[in-house]
């Protein structure tokens, strides 16, 4: 639900921001389970695509390590298989 809420109008996804919903996301992205990793790229995907301004929050949250880890570790297996 809030990844489709992060999809909504940029007072929607400044609101998520600050009530801490990106940083969960974030902090989401060690889960073993892929249908919440699935979820929080997906959200935190939205709330960077809505603006420079929260592309910047998702930076200065720790977003993008833990998502380069998943896409080349989903890489390195899509090549291995």
């Amino acid at each position: 639900a809030l990844t489709n809420i992060a999809s909504g109008t940029q007072e929607h996804v400044s609101i998520l921001v600050e009530q801490g919903c990106l940083q969960a996301f974030v902090d989401k992205l060690s889960s073993p389970s892929d249908v919440v990793l699935e979820q929080c790229v997906w959200g935190i995907g939205n709330i960077a695509g809505d603006s420079c301004a929260h592309r910047d929050d998702v930076l200065e949250a720790g977003g993008m390590e833990p998502l380069l880890k998943i896409l080349c570790a989903r890489s390195a297996n899509a090549l291995s298989a």
